[in-house]
C-alpha cells in the first residue's frame, strides 16, 4: 500500500487526457513524458528524476527496460502525497490494463500486480473516463484540484450504470 501513517493523507490522481498526453509528448522541457513506456511514466511522475529506471544505470537485467517499455504503455497514476510511491496504470496491444506499484526506496522487478482482463478491462475503463469527465466538470466550475474526490467518481459511475440500464429496458 501507500507510505506513511496519516490515515487521511490525499491521494493524487495524475491521469492525463490524450491532449495533455501528446502535449507532453511534444514538449522540449526538461520533465516532459519522454515516452509512453511505462520506465518513462514512472521517471514522468518523480520529475524525470530517477536514474534506476535508465537503462544506463538500470539494476534490472539488461535489455529488462526496453522490454517492458515496448510491452507496457503508461497512461497515469494514483500517487501518495509524500511522493514515496504509487501505483502506475498500463496497458498492452492485446486490450488488457495494468496496475504497477513502485516505491521509490524499493527494487521493483516491473512485474504488473493488478491485471484487468475482460469485464474488469470495460470497468476500469468506466473508472478512467468517470474520472476524466469529473475533471472536466471541476475545470469548468474554476475549481480545479490536483486531488480528486472518489465520491464524485462512485457517484458518476452509479449515475452512469444507472442510464445504461435504464436505456437497456
Amino acid at each position: 500500500g501507500f507510505s506513511g501513517t496519516d490515515t487521511h493523507q490525499a491521494i493524487e490522481y495524475g491521469i492525463s487526457d490524450c491532449d495533455e498526453l501528446l502535449a507532453s509528448l511534444q514538449s522540449d522541457k526538461s520533465d516532459r513524458l519522454f515516452s509512453l513506456g511505462l520506465p518513462d511514466g514512472i521517471r514522468y511522475t518523480w520529475g524525470n528524476d530517477r536514474p534506476e529506471l535508465l537503462a544506463a544505470t538500470s539494476e534490472q537485467p539488461e535489455g529488462r527496460l526496453e522490454q517492458v517499455s515496448k510491452q507496457f504503455k503508461w497512461f497515469g497514476s494514483i500517487r501518495d502525497s509524500h511522493y514515496e510511491s504509487g501505483l502506475h496504470f498500463a496497458f498492452d496491444s492485446k486490450g488488457k490494463y495494468y496496475l504497477f506499484y513502485w516505491h521509490q526506496d524499493e527494487y521493483s522487478e516491473l512485474e504488473p500486480d493488478v491485471v484487468f482482463d475482460g469485464k474488469f478491462a470495460e470497468l476500469l475503463k468506466l473508472c478512467v473516463e468517470g474520472y476524466l469527465a469529473v475533471r472536466e466538470i471541476e475545470k469548468e466550475d474554476d475549481e480545479e484540484s490536483a486531488y480528486f474526490d472518489l465520491e464524485e467518481l462512485v457517484t458518476f459511475l452509479k449515475k452512469t450504470l444507472d442510464q445504461q440500464a435504464n436505456a437497456k429496458q
